[in-house]
């Protein structure tokens, strides 16, 4: 939504939580009410996390790595690299749980970051990692866990893993 002339956005009629009012003096002295969403301000944050050392050995478990995120935000997408990848034996997966999503914990992807085989991250998997719409709000100073769910061969090494996040107003 860059460069855009206020006179080119829509007239509000109902605004809701998302909206950010503009007050438009237009050239006859009448004030008209535009909007623009919060959510087109806002530019993507990335968080890079090294979970592991390049020469650590990637193994299956939960809880490879917990950490904070210091703000309200919404999880767009996500990605992760190995040093040493995995020749066969199928994809490494990785999957994202939220410890403190109201409710109760929840895994955050439905189609978890994988790593194919031959590849050293998952930018060119066959599948991208999809969040799950319902489970991908993230509130300030929740605990996010990074789980190995499969390791492909046992041959990997290394783990970063990098979130895409999109800040909320609330």
């Amino acid at each position: 939504m860059a460069n855009v002339e206020i006179n080119e956005l829509t007239e509000l009629t109902s605004p809701d939580g998302d909206d950010l009012l503009i007050i438009d003096d237009e050239s006859g002295g009448a004030y008209t009410t535009k909007n623009i969403k919060y959510s087109n301000l806002v530019p993507y944050q990335y968080m890079y996390i090294r979970v592991l050392g390049e020469s650590d050995a990637l193994s299956v478990g939960d809880g490879k790595m917990t950490f904070v995120v210091p703000f309200n935000c919404v999880l767009k997408d996500a990605e992760a690299s190995v040093t040493t990848g995995s020749a066969a034996d199928g994809p490494i997966a990785i999957q994202l749980r939220n410890l403190d999503y109201s409710g109760g914990a929840q895994d955050m992807l439905t189609t978890k970051i994988t790593i194919d085989d031959g590849e050293l991250s998952s930018y060119t998997a066959a599948a991208p990692c999809a969040p799950n719409a319902s489970y991908d709000d993230i509130a300030a100073g929740d605990r996010i866990r990074i789980d190995v769910d499969d390791e492909g061969d046992g041959d990997a090494e290394g783990l970063d893993v990098i979130l895409v996040l999109q800040r909320t107003m609330s």
